[in-house]
């Protein structure tokens, strides 16, 4: 078999492990959600953060990690707007939690106005306390220059990492927000800078 041809049959067989696992997207509700934040309900090829979780699903089904591909599953079906369609809310990147001492980066997506999804979260005991912290001010975090990292995206399964949602507190708006810090059992896990435009900049910014 030429490197040709069999880098076409890797490539037919990964499209059709996905959509197998697109298949498996049975909706657990049933109506579908209505997309806030300036959002239009898309198909999921049309979500990044979408296709990233799929290509993890697939990875971990190739390693027979079927707790965790159904996990990140679930996770697409709460964002679904249509349940016939499978289209979904895409969730909008707004900023990167950084892990101190370690080097690793977790993005973090904005699910609806109350809610965010942290990618790359390292797998903690079931026992683990985790608290977070959310602030208006920017200059939330002592010695750290606010800044807004550029987006990152893992799309191969560890077993080391998943993903973590977290709702804001109730008088807080994900607009407003604009800092972001984790504690893990009373110990300081990580912060970020969030930043999400509003609705009338993201108007004002489309093309026609």
């Amino acid at each position: 078999m030429t490197v040709n041809k069999k880098s076409e049959k890797m490539s037919k067989f990964k499209y059709l492990t996905v959509s197998l696992l697109v298949t498996l997207l049975k909706p657990s509700v049933v109506s579908g959600l209505e997309c806030d934040l300036g959002r239009s309900c898309v198909q999921l090829k049309d979500c990044p953060l979408v296709i990233q979780q799929l290509r993890l699903a697939q990875s971990a089904r190739t390693d027979g990690a079927f707790g965790a591909m159904n996990r990140i599953l679930e996770s697409i079906r709460a964002i679904m707007c249509n349940v016939d369609t499978k289209n979904v809310c895409c969730p909008k990147y707004i900023g990167t939690l950084k892990i101190p001492n370690t080097g690793h980066v977790c993005p973090v997506y904005a699910l609806n106005s109350t809610s965010v999804r942290l990618m790359d979260w390292p797998v903690y005991g079931e026992l683990d306390s985790i608290e977070s912290y959310f602030w208006r001010e920017k200059d939330c975090i002592p010695f750290q220059d606010y800044k807004i990292l550029p987006e990152t995206a893992s799309l191969n399964y560890n077993v080391e990492k998943t993903h973590m949602d977290v709702n804001l507190p109730p008088s807080l708006d994900i607009q407003d927000a604009r800092c972001l810090a984790i504690w893990k059992n009373e110990e300081y896990a990580g912060y970020a800078h969030l930043n999400l435009p509003k609705i009338d900049e993201l108007e004002d910014n489309t093309v026609e």
